[in-house]
C-alpha cells in the first residue's frame, strides 16, 4: 500500500519544493542534479528521505545543497543546520557581498516590474498558466501511453 506523499511531506523542504512548482521529489532531484553535475549530485533517495520523510539524519552538506537549490536564504539554511545539531558548518554560511547576479534578460524584466508594478499580476498569471499547461500536457502524455 502506497503512502500518501502529501501527508508525509509536511516540512520546510516539501513546502518550498511545492512552492517552486516541482511536481514531486523526482522532478526536483532531476533538475537539481542536472545543474550540479555528477560529482556534486545528491541521490534521489537522500532527497526523498529529507523531503517526504523529514529525516533529521541527512548529511549537512547534502542538506545545504538541497536548500540552496530550493532557493532558501542563507539565514534559513543556517537556522536549519543549527536546529539539526550542526556545530561547525553553519558558521561558514554568510551572505554574499555581491548579492544576486542576474543575466541581462532577468535584469530587464526585474527593472520593468519595478518601474511598472501593475504588470506583476499579469506576469504571475502568465507563469501560472504556463505551469498549468505543462501539468496538463504531462497528464495527456500519460493518458496516451
Amino acid at each position: 500500500m502506497k503512502k500518501d506523499k502529501k501527508k508525509l511531506g509536511q516540512n520546510i523542504l516539501w513546502k518550498k519544493m511545492e512552492t517552486l512548482g516541482f511536481e514531486d521529489v523526482t522532478d526536483f532531484a532531476r533538475a537539481m542534479n542536472k545543474k550540479l553535475g555528477p560529482t556534486d549530485s545528491v541521490s534521489f533517495e537522500t532527497c526523498r528521505r529529507a523531503i517526504y520523510e523529514n529525516k533529521q539524519n541527512i548529511r549537512y552538506n547534502y542538506l545545504v545543497i538541497m536548500m540552496q537549490n530550493l532557493d532558501f536564504t542563507t539565514d534559513e539554511i543556517r537556522e536549519e543546520l543549527i536546529k539539526r545539531g550542526d556545530k561547525y558548518l553553519h558558521k561558514l554560511i554568510d551572505d554574499s557581498k555581491k548579492g544576486v547576479v542576474l543575466n541581462e534578460q532577468e535584469a530587464i524584466i526585474l527593472k520593468g516590474l519595478r518601474n511598472q508594478p501593475e504588470l506583476t499580476p499579469v506576469v504571475l498569471t502568465i507563469i501560472s498558466q504556463k505551469d498549468k499547461g505543462k501539468k496538463e500536457a504531462k497528464k495527456e502524455a500519460v493518458k496516451k501511453e
